[in-house]
């Protein structure tokens, strides 16, 4: 057995030790290479190998959860690794998310008890985008004058869905920045859901940040943009379209695989349950 890891600062390095991944299921590493390509988050990244094999990537942000992207069921051999350059690495780990069999084994390693496990799945759309129950409404590319509004939509998004405080630091500013990114479906001049393309690397794209404020629900809008902005990617010429969902949600579950998407993996994020 001989255990290593390799460090990997920039999206190159990385495709210097997985690009036989990255050509093969780019939509795998969609989360990590979108992380270490945004300037905004300080992360390390780098590749776990076992006997001159690459067998996972994994990357952490202070504050966030240490993230695992591999096509591999747990390697035992490298558990002690991964806790070895996360201390080495000197961020504060919150948690770990990753594949299920990856997460348990370290959960079982960790001197932390874990709390607030959430299932996630990634899913890639698989053939042309389909929108079965057309509503009310036409799809429009966000502007400037829209930025409050999207303000208040991320707030409402984040307290939805994610307990991270680090997820709510965006401002109106820093949409106004990429204002662009944002698809809106909007009713009689009124905006009721939104999305946004996200982490565009090696060719393709995620779509994140789908929200609808609980007042316009269940008409249908949220499938509706989704549908809207995979329409336009693929316009576009990307190579890949992927999302994540929470596997607690069946009706986001079920929305997005009649649009045309299909599970790729799925995952377990737990956080530690570290004293103050």
């Amino acid at each position: 057995m001989s255990v290593s890891f390799t460090s990997c600062q920039t999206l190159d390095d990385l495709e210097s030790q997985i690009g036989h991944w990255l050509r093969e299921t780019p939509a795998m590493f969609c989360l990590i290479c979108g992380i270490l390509d945004n300037p905004k988050f300080t992360s390390w990244c780098g590749v776990l190998s076992n006997n001159d094999e690459a067998r996972a990537v994994i990357l952490q942000s202070s504050g966030y959860p240490l993230l695992i992207a591999t096509p591999f069921e747990v390697d035992p051999d490298l558990i002690p690794l991964i806790w070895q350059e996360s201390l080495r690495a000197g961020r504060e780990c919150i948690g770990i998310n990753g594949p299920e069999s990856w997460v348990r084994v370290l959960e079982a390693t960790s001197k932390w008890k874990s709390i607030e496990p959430m299932g996630i799945a990634l899913h890639h759309l698989v053939g042309e985008p389909q929108l079965l129950h057309p509503c009310d409404g036409k799809a429009r590319t966000a502007t400037a004058d829209d930025a409050q509004t999207i303000f208040e939509f991320m707030h409402g998004f984040h307290d939805d869905v994610d307990s991270n405080e680090n997820s709510r630091t965006i401002d109106v500013e820093e949409i106004n920045n990429v204002i662009d990114a944002y698809m809106l479906w909007e009713v009689d001049g009124e905006i009721v859901s939104m999305c946004k393309r996200i982490r565009p690397v090696f060719g393709g794209c995620s779509i994140g940040a789908v929200y609808t404020p609980p007042q316009f629900r269940g008409k249908g809008y949220a499938s509706a943009v989704v549908h809207a902005l995979c329409e336009q990617l693929l316009r576009e010429g990307v190579t890949y379209i992927a999302l994540y969902t929470d596997l607690a949600n069946p009706t986001s579950n079920k929305i997005y695989h009649q649009i045309g998407f299909r599970k790729l993996n799925e995952q377990l994020r737990l956080l530690w349950d570290k004293p103050s």
